[in-house]
């Protein structure tokens, strides 16, 4: 039973008495490749904000562009995640490197890396989905086990969903016997380093050969001992993959390896032994975007040999027609550019950079996609993911804010919305709707969307906006309790007179978690203070580190008279003193002109019970 979607779904009610059209999913592609980081000083003095990377050597990463944007993706006890990667020349492997957030637990992890069996294109169609196990003596936990040539192996490769498909990993092509590796975490953006130093010992990688890093999460005990790795959100190939080794979902079928839209900060340092080829050092990454215009495309190339490449290419594909190949023109020494024709709005753009050397080598980039966004018919609600937590509109957390027991196909109860995480909002984009649903996650937003949301409201009584997010009040007060008085979006249009940041903790980052109190016949939170009334439970709480990997920040106002309240909260400290008392956390009002609003000061996906665990 899931406490949260009482809450959601009264929101809904709340918002739209209407709930009819059909759903559009607007997805975002990857925004980043794998990349050689060429240890030497043109690659350095150009792109000096490498130093996350060991600038001593060649290494290979996905998260060269959106690492300050990342994620945490979790695994437990047993468990274990997998980064592909593919070689863009003949290369030995010397490191490993792991960007871990989070290990309070200090949980210890094993190293492989494996062979890939599948090719480019099977890794980026696999459906998340379980694809399968090997079955295991009873020393593995549920009886299943990751790989061939683990120990406990004791039969052939299992196929859940899928049938006559190979197993998508093979051999172990280094296999590190030492199973008590410690992963530091770091808010930096360093790496943890597992030196190859045997020069034997160094695989060897052929070019656009595809392997596998592997780590597995060594705490004996499933769902506890949580490690947390810098992670991105997004459409890539190769994605990562997670073995769920007590169960995705916690029945049986969904135990064993799922692809995930995610990419792992993993990062390979290497020896180049073929032809060093040019790095897609930069390269415009297209979002989905209202504008029909045309679309101008750059990279920027670094190569050893300056007079290495031939020509570079634009391939560009609409709604999954064969690619269009357009000739860059050089603008300076590194850079070519050139433009994706204007498209209609519901088109969906694909393109990729390719590059041909001189001696007739072909390189090309990850494909982008974007879309021109068309709002569905019909559809009255728009929900923003406006946080540096996202990465796009879809996946872990997104699709799970609007509450399905269905997990499999995110089947939202029958509310329709369009999705946005693009960017600011405009109010070309708001007026397609009446209701706007804003998300801001633990991280606060990426952008402050205040002003287009009053001049939207002011536009029509039938507008109304929900604003969900625990550092939307602290993030632009640098963290700063604050007055607020007319003529301010807060007070204007939330209601809130005064906040008070950070009621959580006396000042350091927090994982614990807050008691929170639903108010009993509220419109909005009486269903979620019933359903709790009912459950064998002692303590409804905010646990955002247990349920999305952020830090508790929670902040607590005081309202105008004429708001409602809806949930308060137990404070630890106020002003980084230490000090208990209840602040409501949770609210909602209907303006003057009739425009209905509601502002929770804290991720709602992020709400559970403790000692009986429900979400």
């Amino acid at each position: 039973m899931l406490c949260k979607y009482f809450l959601l779904f009264l929101i809904f009610i709340y918002f739209t008495p209407s709930l009819e059209a059909q759903r559009r999913d607007i997805l975002r592609s990857a925004e980043s490749k794998i990349v050689i980081h060429q240890s030497n000083s043109k690659v350095n003095d150009i792109f000096p904000q490498n130093t996350q990377l060991d600038p001593s050597r060649d290494t290979l990463s996905y998260f060269r562009d959106i690492i300050s944007e990342g994620v945490t993706f979790g695994f437990f006890g047993q468990e274990w995640m997998l980064q592909c990667f593919q070689a863009p020349t003949d290369l030995l492997i010397e490191g490993v490197g792991i960007g871990c957030r989070f290990n309070d637990d200090s949980a210890k992890v094993e190293i492989k890396i494996v062979k890939v069996n599948w090719t480019l294109n099977q890794l980026k169609s696999a459906e998340e989905k379980n694809w399968g196990y090997y079955p295991a003596d009873t020393t593995a936990l549920n009886g299943v086990t990751a790989f061939y040539e683990n120990p406990d192996r004791t039969g052939d490769w299992v196929n859940v969903f899928q049938q006559n498909t190979e197993e998508p990993f093979g051999s172990f092509i280094w296999n590190f016997e030492d199973s008590s590796i410690l992963l530091s975490p770091y808010s930096s953006l360093n790496y943890n380093w597992i030196d190859i130093k045997d020069p034997e010992s160094q695989p060897e990688i052929k070019k656009n050969e595809i392997f596998g890093i592997a780590i597995k999460n060594t705490h004996p005990v499933p769902d506890e001992a949580p490690i947390r790795i810098r992670a991105a959100g997004a459409l890539f190939d190769p994605k990562g993959w997670k073995f769920y080794a007590n169960g995705r979902y916690g029945y049986e079928n969904s135990l064993g390896w799922w692809p995930r839209s995610y990419i792992f900060d993993f990062a390979v340092a290497v020896k180049l032994i073929g032809p060093p080829p040019c790095s897609f050092f930069e390269f415009t990454r297209l979002e989905t975007t209202l504008s029909t215009d045309p679309k101008e495309v750059c990279v920027h190339l670094l190569c050893p040999d300056n007079d290495q490449i031939d020509s570079v290419f634009l391939n560009y594909s609409v709604d999954n027609s064969d690619f269009i190949k357009i000739l860059l023109e050089q603008s300076d020494s590194i850079t070519w550019c050139g433009f994706i024709p204007g498209q209609i709005k519901g088109t969906k753009i694909e393109y990729f950079i390719s590059v041909v050397d001189k001696y007739g080598n072909v390189e090309e980039s990850v494909h982008i996609t974007y879309s021109i966004f068309a709002p569905a018919q019909g559809v009255n609600t728009l929900a923003v993911f406006n946080s540096s937590q996202f990465r796009g509109v879809s996946g872990y957390p997104q699709d799970y804010y609007f509450g399905s027991d269905d997990f499999v196909n995110y089947t939202p109860y029958g509310f329709v919305y369009d999705k946005w995480g693009y960017g600011p909002l405009t109010k070309e984009l708001l007026d397609h709707y009446k209701n706007v649903i804003e998300i801001t996650s633990t991280d606060g937003p990426r952008d402050y969307n205040d002003d287009v949301i009053r001049e939207w409201l002011a536009a029509s009584p039938d507008h109304n906006y929900a604003l969900f997010g625990q550092e939307w009040l602290g993030m632009r007060y640098n963290y700063e309790d604050q007055d607020f008085y007319s003529g301010d979006f807060e007070y204007d249009i939330l209601g809130i007179t005064h906040s008070y940041n950070d009621i959580s903790s006396t000042g350091s980052p927090n994982r614990l978690p807050t008691l929170i109190f639903p108010v009993q016949n509220s419109l909005l939170s009486g269903a979620l203070y019933d359903l709790f009334q009912t459950q064998p439970t002692d303590s409804l709480q905010y646990d955002p580190m247990y349920e999305i990997g952020g830090w508790n920040w929670i902040d607590g106002f005081d309202v105008i008279a004429g708001n409602d309240d809806d949930i308060y909260a137990l404070s630890r400290a106020v002003k980084g003193i230490p000090y208990v008392d209840t602040f409501l956390v949770a609210a909602h009002r209907t303006l003057p002109a009739g425009n209905k609003i509601v502002f929770i000061a804290f991720d709602p996906l992020a709400i559970n019970s403790s000692p009986e665990y429900y979400w």
